[in-house]
């Protein structure tokens, strides 16, 4: 069941046993089913924050990752290479001496 599913499900639940425990009156039965339906909705809460917290450090960890790789990248393409004619000879025009 789909987390958005169960939450509807819940408040439903929720809504019909207040509607009972306004029309009726309380009873023990209806006051326990109540306090348990809290409870599975704040276990049912507790669970998915921590869910959602460690699939957002897993997630900042990914970007992390890729980042420092292409950082990386970045790094060893701004170095200065044996083929990087243009750098060597100070300038935008390739180096002096070759053949025209």
């Amino acid at each position: 069941m789909a987390l958005e599913d169960a939450i509807a499900e819940q408040l439903k639940r929720i809504g019909t046993l207040r509607k009972e425990f306004i029309d009726k009156g309380a009873t023990p039965d209806t006051a326990k089913q109540v306090q348990n339906l809290r409870e599975e909705r704040v276990a049912l809460l507790t669970g998915s924050i921590r869910r959602l917290r460690r699939d957002r450090e897993a997630a900042i960890a990914r970007f992390d990752k890729e980042i420092a790789a292409r950082e990386r990248e970045l790094k060893e393409l701004q170095r200065p290479t044996d083929l990087d004619l243009v750098r060597r000879s100070g300038g935008g025009e390739p180096a002096k001496g070759g053949k025209d």
